[in-house]
């Protein structure tokens, strides 16, 4: 197994392995000594006289200062510095590329500086093809984001074309970034279709995963068919094969589906059928739960004819209402570790919705909270669900499962919760369409509360 600079140390000593053995393991042939040499001695130049009884490897030292001289250096000094040292094959290796990227990544987004960080990850990928490779799902995804966020939509397909050759050794970045074309309508099942045989033959991949991956390529499909029409019997055949690259197609179960997506179903709803949701822990019926799953279906249906929003972002975002509405049911949601539950002001007790189908300020905050965790923050699904939900209110208005004081009260009961969540959408810079999107739902709450 290949350890990392800053891994422990193998042999147990307690130190990093770049700060013990690496010195050791490295082929000291393979050194070109006064290229070191000259480094170190910038570095040494720069620093207080430090001593001791270790014998100081070369490579190892220069690694280290290499590093430090890096982190000593403003923003443009640090650009410099990248472009120098990928001459240099000794110094620039895999880690050394990434951590000096991820530090000028982070800097790019404060500066807006866009293509000038995307042209460094070109001249790596020109000058060290093998070091870009070994990351190159994460260079795409920071490509992507900066494409996105520099209105550069023209970049999107060839740098998703790449990403498609990585998903079978990397399924974690890739899903993240569907996720954010989603969000942005950029994601087609050409990108999902490409994917496919390398997510099929992949060993990286459990089982499970590989399931859930044809059911949304699966689901894509569908959208770029509705898209296109399928009314006609050549169209709904040609659905058919894509989807058979899959898996097996029930003909009836996708022709409910469709009927709920395209709003031909003409089903009535009424409030009874939804009362189960109003009793947490009772035990749900077949019926019950195909009549959830179908009424926000049709929602995503309505999001597209009636609000304009792109069948994929929509259902980023009904997935995740249709996940937390299931949870609350379970009592999965009861202690909250979101956002609004950590902050230290103290919160009014709030009047929750009667209707099992409105969302709520204390259940939503600990599903939001799943969400935003620390170790791998689902952003772009926090912030779809939360825009959405006015259009689901309206959705459900439109039924009369609600009423309009029912609506206000619950929009009402949001609008702290939604004030937090802005505040992490802000903090996160990478994509600023995602804080823009709550900036216009906390105004339109605030409008409603004022009467306006």
């Amino acid at each position: 197994m290949k350890v990392g600079r800053n891994d422990p140390c193998p042999c147990g000593s307690g130190k990093k392995y770049k700060k013990c053995c690496m010195g050791k393991d490295q082929e000291a042939a393979s050194i070109p000594t006064n290229a070191l040499n000259n480094l170190l001695s910038h570095y040494n130049s720069s620093k207080s006289g430090h001593t001791s009884d270790e014998p100081i490897d070369p490579h190892m030292a220069a690694l280290n200062a290499c590093w430090e001289a890096f982190g000593e250096l403003d923003y443009e000094g640090q650009i410099s510095f990248f472009v120098k040292t990928l001459n240099d094959k000794v110094l620039m290796d895999e880690e050394m590329a990434f951590d000096m990227l991820c530090s000028l990544y982070d800097k790019s987004i404060e500066h807006l500086d866009y293509k000038r960080f995307d042209d460094l990850l070109e001249s790596l990928s020109e000058q060290l093809p093998e070091i870009y490779a070994n990351d190159e799902p994460y260079y795409l995804e920071w490509r992507i984001t900066h494409a996105l966020a520099d209105s550069r939509s023209e970049a999107i397909p060839v740098l998703t074309r790449a990403l498609t050759e990585t998903a079978g050794r990397d399924i974690d970045t890739f899903i993240r970034v569907t996720e954010q074309l989603a969000y942005h309508n950029q994601l087609s099942h050409d990108v999902m279709s490409k994917a496919w045989p390398k997510v099929k033959e992949s060993r990286e991949i459990v089982s499970w995963g590989v399931t859930e991956f044809a059911e949304l390529a699966e689901t894509h499909a569908i959208f770029d068919a509705m898209e296109n029409g399928i009314s006609s019997g050549d169209a709904e055949a040609a659905l058919i094969n894509q989807i058979e690259v899959y898996h097996e197609v029930e003909s009836d179960a996708l022709s409910r589906y469709i009927s709920y997506l395209n709003g031909s179903a003409n089903k009535h709803w009424i409030p009874e059928e939804f009362d189960f949701m109003s009793r947490q822990h009772t035990k749900v019926s077949v019926h019950e739960k195909e009549s959830l799953f179908f009424l926000t279906v049709e929602f995503l249906g309505y999001l597209h004819r009636e609000e304009d929003v792109s069948y994929s972002k929509g259902e980023l975002g009904r997935q995740q209402l249709h996940q937390y509405l299931v949870e609350r049911h379970a009592g999965k949601l009861e202690e909250s570790d979101g956002p609004q539950h950590r902050t230290k002001a103290k919160h009014k007790q709030t009047t929750q919705p009667t209707q099992g189908l409105c969302p709520d300020s204390k259940s939503m905050d600990h599903f939001l909270g799943q969400h935003l965790n620390f170790l791998s923050p689902q952003y772009y699904k926090a912030a779809a669900l939360m825009e959405l939900i006015p259009a689901w209110l309206r959705f459900l208005m439109s039924h009369q499962l609600i009423d309009q004081q029912q609506m206000q009260q619950t929009l009402h009961d949001l609008k702290e919760l939604v004030g937090m969540l802005l505040d992490v959408l802000v903090a996160f810079r990478s994509d600023p369409a995602l804080s823009e999107g709550l900036k216009e739902l906390s105004l339109s709450i605030s409008q409603i509360d004022s009467g306006e």
